[in-house]
Order: C-alpha cells, then sequence, then structure tokens
C-alpha cells in the first residue's frame, strides 16, 4: 500500500468551503467553513459535506483510505485556516 503526499492532492477554496481532490483516484472531499467560534474550536474550522470516491474501483486505490482521509481533513482545515487569515 502506498502513502499519500501533499503534492497527490488539489485543493480550492470558496466563500463555502474548500474541496480537497486526490488526484491518483479523483476521489473529492468537501467541506463546508464553520462560523461559530465554538464549532471551530470543538471541531476544527470545516465540517466534511460529503465524499465522491472515484477510480474504477470507487475507492483510494493503492493507497491507504485512512492515511488518504486524514491528510485531505488536515488540508482542508489549513486551507480554511489561511483563508481566514487572509493569506
Amino acid at each position: 500500500m502506498k502513502s499519500p503526499r501533499e503534492q497527490d492532492f488539489e485543493i480550492v477554496t470558496s466563500d463555502a468551503g474548500v474541496q480537497v481532490i486526490f488526484s491518483p483516484t479523483r476521489s473529492e472531499f468537501s467541506y463546508y467553513h464553520l462560523v461559530d467560534a465554538d464549532d471551530v474550536a470543538q471541531h476544527e474550522p470545516v465540517s466534511l459535506s460529503y465524499v465522491r470516491r472515484g477510480g474504477p474501483t470507487g475507492d483510494t486505490g493503492d493507497y491507504v483510505e485512512q492515511e488518504v482521509r486524514a491528510m485531505a481533513d488536515r488540508l482542508a482545515a489549513d486551507a480554511a485556516e489561511r483563508r481566514r487569515a487572509g493569506r
């Protein structure tokens, strides 16, 4: 099994949220921005909305699924923080 790398992901931010695309399988992870300070403190600055699995088998292929999801979560949270900070 392969481990994902940051360069395996594309990140698109918008006013509504963050979309993270895992390039090797074209799997998409979509997140909403959280605005309530308590929600952000408890969960992260984003909340997973949905996952669309790509690839011929509908999963993460040769990559460890939990690692792909964890990295997508982290990259989405980082992108949301940068957007919130105006960077």
